[in-house]
């Protein structure tokens, strides 16, 4: 099957990408491990029990104002600095109650559980990558074009990021992250809004200005505000972010929206044709870590068996996807009706 040179195009971007993931994997065993998390205000809000920073006397509530002699909000400087080395010891420097505490931290590699998530993170964004890839070279049209699209920036929300040595490589991959990652949620919005068949209001002039204009302004000013902090704490980044997070937000609450629609306005004798019955349980199973998280936040005390591992279930949702694009695609190629319902 002949294949434009745009296909070509996304498969080698989606290569690359998946370079990438694997290259991150590869690196796992260097990564180092501090045991404890920050607020946006450098305020430490977590601490491992029995990891690095609780042996080096860091606690909830302390303030980060240095990390190796450099000032905590100079992130510029901080990025250029090369990554700690599993072993390696820095000075943090915490404000405590207004009293300035120095603990020396030494890295340790990554708990068996954050290895597990982060396998299982690699292994969704892997997914996402080829399974899309997959649907678009198997059956190039436009849908399966989108859902190629998605997997890319699906696949980089999900991808740890690997280590280079140059800090502009780093800077350049932690800027693109965010933009990619919010285009791939409003690639698979577009790709729902038209399959199984379009939704009606495509047929408005004004939807894909719609769809596509926030992400845009959104990803312009934040690649813009990158650039022009030159990577020091900036009020505007912050906020840009907050509204990269707020299209996610949309886009993936629409998306389930147009999900259940397409399923619904889909005649019974169809829903197992395409696979929408195997996408609407796969997409029900793939979800079920958000309710983990759920519980977690309202019940912090209530421990779900084994919620560690619930996050693997996401690969249901591109195989899934990819699945039903290929079979749908053939279906409509034989000349098979669209199978849609009438809607009053």
């Amino acid at each position: 099957m002949r294949h434009s040179a745009a296909h070509l195009g996304i498969g080698t971007i989606a290569a690359l990408v998946g370079l990438l993931q694997i290259l991150s994997v590869v690196q796992m065993p260097d990564h180092p491990y501090s045991g404890y998390r920050t607020d946006t205000n450098r305020v430490v809000s977590d601490i491992s029990h029995g990891g690095p920073a609780e042996r080096a006397g860091l606690r909830i509530g302390d303030r980060i104002t240095h990390i190796g002699g450099i000032a905590a909000d100079d992130a510029r400087t901080l990025g250029a600095q090369p990554r700690a080395s599993v072993g390696e010891s820095r000075d943090i420097v915490v404000d405590r109650n207004g009293r300035r505490v120095t603990a020396s931290l030494t890295y340790g590699s990554l708990p068996t559980m954050d290895k597990i998530a982060y396998l299982t993170s690699s292994l969704t964004g892997l997914c996402f990558l080829g399974f899309g890839v997959w649907a678009m070279l198997r059956i190039p049209r436009a849908s399966t074009t989108l859902l190629a699209l998605a997997g890319i920036g699906l696949g980089a929300a999900f991808v740890n990021m690997p280590y280079f040595d140059s800090p502009t490589a780093r800077a350049v991959q932690d800027a693109l992250l965010v933009p990619a990652a919010m285009f791939g949620f409003v690639f698979l919005l577009h790709f729902l809004l038209v399959f199984p068949v379009p939704k009606r209001l495509m047929a408005n002039r004004l939807s894909l200005p719609a769809i596509y204009a926030p992400p845009v302004l959104v990803a312009t000013g934040y690649l813009l505000a990158t650039w022009l902090a030159a990577g020091r704490t900036d009020g505007l980044g912050a906020s840009l972010l907050t509204a990269a997070l707020i299209v996610v937000f949309v886009a993936f609450a629409l998306s389930v929206a147009a999900l259940v629609h397409g399923y619904a306005t889909a005649a019974a004798s169809f829903r197992a044709a395409w696979g929408l019955n195997t996408l609407l349980v796969c997409v029900v199973l793939g979800l079920a870590p958000v309710v983990a998280t759920a519980v977690a936040l309202v019940a912090p005390r209530v421990e779900l068996p084994g919620a560690e591992y619930y996050d693997v279930v996401w690969v249901l949702i591109p195989f899934a996807l990819a699945r039903a694009a290929v079979r749908h695609a053939r279906s409509t190629a034989l000349g098979q009706p669209n199978g849609e319902k009438a809607l009053g």
